[in-house]
């Protein structure tokens, strides 16, 4: 498979972490490469956010009309800003989008937050 992964990590080190999947392509994808270049996002059949700062390639994604899955991992969920960040992402995501929870009760608080938005095809995995 082709994975995408946003990442502001230094080339130098995108690449060691490269090398420890020898057999799977590894694109490294910042916000501003896919604004300039939409072609980047041709190949991808999968990409990964290391946050729940997923908002931006969602809605480059969805804008582009690409079917490919995200995924995010979600941290937590101890501030405002948190829920903040987490409710726009529930605005995007579809039923192809995954998000990564560090524990059942994050996993929890997670999905009632979507079920009270009205957001059912949610898909999360601790």
């Amino acid at each position: 498979g082709h994975w995408g992964i946003i990442t502001d990590a230094h080339p130098a080190l995108f690449s060691q972490f490269k090398a420890q999947f020898p057999h799977t392509k590894l694109t490294p994808l910042r916000y501003g490469d896919i604004v300039q270049d939409s072609s980047r996002f041709h190949a991808v059949e999968w990409a990964f956010v290391t946050d729940l700062a997923m908002d931006g390639l969602l809605a480059c994604r969805n804008y582009l009309r690409r079917p490919f899955p995200v995924i995010g991992l979600v941290h937590s969920l101890g501030s405002h800003t948190q829920f903040e960040k987490l409710d726009k992402v529930l605005s995007l995501v579809t039923s192809l989008d995954l998000l990564l929870c560090p524990s059942p009760s994050v996993e929890s608080t997670v999905l009632s937050f979507a079920k009270s938005k009205k957001k059912k095809k949610l898909k999360t995995i601790a």
